[in-house]
């Protein structure tokens, strides 16, 4: 053994050196793992097999995925807690933009008791991590006409 080892082999058993978390693989804090929504827009669509409200939004950082490649994290908008399942964006070169569509009923978000989705209607866009940590964030979307839509995703930066 070389004179380095042996003084490196006896400084770590005196504790004279210490191993930094990430070297011995213990996971960051809770804040680094935070949803934060970045920015968003919402468009009615009336595709056929795809009614109700599409929503896209971009986070600070992207969300977590599984082994599979989904994504580990639901979104919903207005009085519905269940999340719906969410999608990367097509063609988005940032690889955290999102997208996912939230059903409407009778023409309202989430049924007959959610307010009605019209142009101009404001909706509170909620994206929770689906891995029990129960860590979301919240942020108030105001629908917009479809046809607008291309300059909207424009001006979020997807």
């Amino acid at each position: 053994m070389s004179r380095v080892t042996i003084a490196t082999i006896a400084a770590i058993a005196a504790g004279a050196v210490s191993i930094p978390a990430s070297a011995i693989g213990q996971e960051a804090s809770a804040a680094a793992d935070d949803i934060q929504i970045k920015g968003a827009y919402a468009y009615v669509v009336n595709e056929p097999g795809a009614k109700g409200v599409r929503v896209v939004f971009k986070t600070v950082d992207a969300l977590p995925r599984r082994s599979s490649g989904g994504i580990r994290a639901g979104g919903s908008l207005g009085p519905v807690t269940n999340g719906n399942s969410l999608g990367s964006l097509r063609g988005s070169k940032p690889k955290n933009c999102y997208v996912f569509t939230s059903a409407t009923v009778s023409g309202r978000v989430g049924g007959p008791g959610g307010k009605r989705a019209t142009v101009g209607s404001k909706h509170v866009l909620t994206v929770r991590r689906s891995d029990g940590d129960h860590l979301s964030d919240t942020f108030t979307v105001k629908l917009i006409k479809k046809s607008n839509a291309a300059r909207a995703r424009a001006r979020l930066g997807c």
